[in-house]
């Protein structure tokens, strides 16, 4: 990582001559976008390019498709040399870390970080002079992820919305309570063995997430707190015990929907179920980043570059149900869209669209999951797993030294 540093610093030395909020096209009126796509997005931005295209016939686009997998890494590199020589992409539209983040090479591994290092151009004029924008409804929470300092450098295309699902007719509710920790204790205490169950499942699908946001790169500040990391070790372990006393009767038959989107999508057909945003350990109702955009500080198209990532968020293509977009082109069944009217497009008349809606309103933060977040989600889970495969608890001199553990290496990504 310090390597891939000191290449951005590098090429910020290139950026100097191009600045980054003015319109840098050609004279020509051909303009070109060169445009680098994760894998994972492909088919979905060439379909839109498709449509982009016809609407902007003085636009060619060019895309080169970027595996993440282990294999292609010289590619990878070879992406960051062209980078810092300023030869680089216009755009990037690129999958952000997630729960196999450990098998996956990401051009940019520490998105904050890369904002932060002057990869990409801020969007901020952009935005001032674009008078389609206003139409696009995403709601202030979810954009802040991508900005630093005040400025917006990134724009989130889709996120991951963990929520906790259960039956309308036999539900607890959590609602008002302030942290996940409460929300376990209510459940435990309530003596309901589904959502004892659907709790599990919870944690078992969204553990990347519940210790979020643990860094705030602008103050450079830890906000990873090692008490409540232990408190919520603490939750799960006495869980995981009144689980495991429940193995061989019907709590192992219960159906299972809660988690991130991945598990919880294909609900939404299903009627009588209730839906409920669940706050982190940290206190907050956190949605974390899927994919998303930006224009690199080197673009030579940057007008053109932001105007197709503004065309990829409209309501049209994030939502779908249209002539062009019979299904929605973003949601490739694990993602939700950040356009709330595009969210809304997409539930069309599915039984969970009011209370889907209602949980997307919910969101207070969105954050970029960092290296250490899948380091404390993947510890967290072995607390579970040592107790459901028989083996006596963690002691609390253990989680305590799990905690300091996960600290440094928050501290870490912060040095890098």
């Amino acid at each position: 990582m310090k390597k891939f540093s000191l290449f951005l610093a590098a090429m910020l030395t290139v950026t100097i001559f191009g600045g980054c909020s003015g319109n840098q096209s050609s004279h020509s009126d051909e303009k070109e976008i060169y445009m680098c796509v994760s894998e994972y997005l492909y088919k979905t931005v060439e379909t839109i390019a498709q449509v982009y295209k016809e609407e902007h016939p003085g636009v060619t686009i060019r895309l080169e498709m970027l595996s993440e997998e282990q294999e292609d890494e010289a590619k990878l590199k070879q992406m960051k040399t062209d980078i810092m020589s300023g030869k680089g992409p216009d755009l990037f539209i690129l999958q952000a870390r997630g729960a196999e983040a450990d098998d996956k090479n990401f051009l940019f591994p520490n998105v904050s970080k890369a904002i932060e290092s002057g990869v990409f151009c801020s969007l901020d004029d952009f935005l001032k002079k674009d008078k389609n924008w206003e139409a696009i409804n995403i709601p202030e929470a979810i954009l802040k992820a991508g900005t630093y300092n005040g400025r917006q450098y990134i724009l989130p295309i889709t996120i991951d919305l963990p929520m906790f699902v259960q039956e309308e007719t036999d539900k607890v509710d959590v609602s008002e309570e302030k942290t996940l920790m409460d929300c376990m204790k209510v459940i435990q205490e309530s003596g309901n063995k589904k959502a004892l169950n659907e709790i599990d499942s919870y944690y078992l699908t969204s553990r990347l997430q519940l210790m979020e946001s643990a860094l705030d790169y602008e103050e450079q500040e830890v906000l990873f707190d090692k008490g409540k990391y232990v408190e919520l070790a603490n939750c799960l372990t006495s869980i995981s015990l009144q689980i495991a006393e429940q193995q061989g009767n019907e709590s192992s038959e219960l159906s299972q929907h809660s988690g991130t989107s991945f598990f919880v999508n294909s609900s939404f057909e299903e009627e009588n179920l209730d839906y409920q945003v669940l706050p982190t350990a940290m206190g907050k109702r956190t949605a974390c980043v899927q994919s998303y955009g930006a224009v690199s500080s080197n673009a030579k198209e940057k007008e053109t570059s932001y105007d197709f990532l503004r065309f990829f968020l409209d309501t049209e293509r994030q939502g779908g149900n249209t002539t062009k977009y019979p299904d929605s082109p973003i949601v490739a069944g694990t993602d939700y869209p950040v356009n709330r009217d595009g969210f809304e497009s997409y539930l069309n008349e599915k039984p969970a669209k009011e209370k889907v809606l209602s949980c997307f309103d919910c969101i207070e933060e969105c954050v970029f999951l960092s290296q250490a977040s899948r380091a404390a989600g993947e510890q967290l889970l072995e607390v579970r797993n040592r107790i459901i495969g028989g083996e006596s608890p963690y002691s609390e001199k253990e989680l305590k030294i799990f905690a300091d553990e996960m600290y440094k290496k928050y501290e870490m990504i912060l040095k890098e």
